[in-house]
C-alpha cells in the first residue's frame, strides 16, 4: 500500500485519508475511495493534492481484512458483524461467560502492529447481542501475508480463540447451616440472595434445606442432595470455614466428594470451595457472598452453569482481574 501527499488530479481510486469540507458544505469523510466526481470537486476547491492510501496488488482492504480475522476467531455463539471503517465486532448471540484462548488472541496480536484484536476479559458474563470482541485494522489496508499470517496462528492453536458457553439451566440445592446465634431472617435473607443469583443465571432452586453447623448433619443433608440428582449444590455455613479439616470441608469428604480446591485468588471471595462427587459439583459459599454484591463465589458460579467445572488450571490463573473494586 502506497501512502502520502498525491496530485488531486491523479487521486481517482486512493483511500482518502483526512476528512476535508468543502465551500459548499459537503464533506468527504476519511475512508472515502474517490472517484472522478470527488476529484472535480476538490480540484474545484482549490485543493492541488490530497493524502490518500492506494491499495496495490497483493493487498487487502481494511474492512475485508477486519471480517477475515474477526471469522477466524470466532466460535460458538459468537457473530461476527458487518465491518466499517476498518473495525469488525463480535457479538454473544447467547447469554453465558465468554471462554477465551488468550494465547491464541496474543498471538495474532503479536503478528504486526497493524492488527488489534481487543476482548472483554476471560469468564465475563455477557447477553445477547453484547459486544465480547473488536478487531480493528489500523492502516487503510493490508498485505494479503499479514492477514494469512493472523488466520494461521487461529489455526496453529487448535481451541477456538472466542466463544460464548451458555449458561444451562440446571436443578441446585442449597443447604443452609445454623448454630446456637442464627436468626431466621438472616437465613431468609440468604436464601434470598442465592436464588436471586441461581435465576439470574437461568436456573431453578429447587432444594433448600437446614441443619445444625455439625459433620454428620451436613454429610446426611449432603448426601441426600446429591442421590436426588442436583448439581451444584451449595453450602452456606453458619460457621465459615478455615481450613480444608473444617467441618464442611471434611462433610463433602464423608459425602464420598472431593475437594478440588479450597481458597481461589479472588477478592472479595478467597474462601470459596469447589468439590465434586463423579459429575455433580459441591460448591461452598465464603462469607462475603451472603451479600447480593458481585464477588468471588458468583465468577465460579458463573463457570459451573455455563457447563465449565473449573479446573486446577482454571482457578489458579483467575488471579489476574481477580481483585474486585469495592
Amino acid at each position: 500500500m502506497r501512502f502520502g501527499p498525491t496530485p488531486t488530479e491523479a487521486a481517482s481510486g486512493g483511500i482518502l485519508a483526512h476528512t476535508i469540507e468543502l465551500p459548499d458544505g459537503s464533506v468527504l469523510r476519511k475512508g472515502t475511495s474517490l472517484d472522478a466526481t470527488h476529484v472535480r470537486a476538490l480540484v474545484g476547491a482549490g485543493h492541488t493534492e490530497v493524502v490518500v492510501a492506494i491499495l496495490e496488488a497483493g493487498d487487502m482492504g481494511e474492512d475485508e481484512a477486519a471480517r477475515t480475522i474477526a471469522a477466524a476467531l470466532a466460535g460458538d455463539s459468537v457473530q461476527v458483524r458487518d465491518p466499517s471503517s476498518g473495525r469488525c465486532n463480535l457479538k454473544a448471540t447467547r447469554r453465558g461467560i465468554v471462554t477465551l484462548d488468550i494465547s491464541t488472541v496474543q498471538a495474532v496480536n503479536r503478528v504486526h502492529e497493524s492488527v488489534g484484536v481487543a476482548t472483554l476479559p476471560a469468564d465475563a458474563p455477557v447477553d445477547p447481542g453484547q459486544l465480547v470482541a473488536s478487531v480493528k485494522i489500523m492502516p487503510f489496508g493490508l498485505p494479503h501475508l499479514i492477514v494469512d499470517a493472523c488466520v494461521a496462528e487461529t489455526v496453529r492453536h487448535t481451541r477456538p480463540a472466542l466463544s460464548v458457553s451458555a449458561f444451562r439451566p440446571m436443578s441446585i440445592a442449597l443447604l443452609q447451616t445454623t448454630s446456637a446465634v442464627t436468626q431466621m431472617d438472616a437465613l431468609d435473607r440468604d436464601k434470598d440472595n442465592v436464588r436471586s443469583r441461581v435465576e439470574r443465571l437461568g436456573s431453578v432452586l429447587d432444594r433448600i434445606e437446614t441443619c445444625p453447623h455439625e459433620l454428620q448433619a451436613i454429610t446426611r443433608l449432603l448426601e441426600r442432595a446429591l442421590s436426588s440428582g442436583h448439581s451444584p449444590v451449595i453450602l452456606l455455613g453458619a460457621v465459615a470455614s478455615g481450613d480444608r479439616q473444617d467441618v464442611i470441608p471434611q462433610a463433602v469428604t464423608s459425602a464420598g466428594g472431593e475437594v478440588i480446591r479450597f481458597g481461589v485468588p479472588l477478592d472479595p471471595g478467597h474462601l470459596v470451595l469447589i468439590g465434586q462427587r463423579g459429575n455433580q459439583v459441591i460448591l461452598g459459599m465464603p462469607g462475603c457472598a451472603r451479600s447480593a454484591r458481585r464477588n468471588g463465589f458468583d465468577r465460579i458460579l458463573e463457570m459451573v452453569l455455563a457447563g465449565r467445572a473449573p479446573n486446577q488450571m482454571d482457578l489458579g490463573g483467575m488471579g489476574v482481574g481477580g481483585l474486585q473494586r469495592l
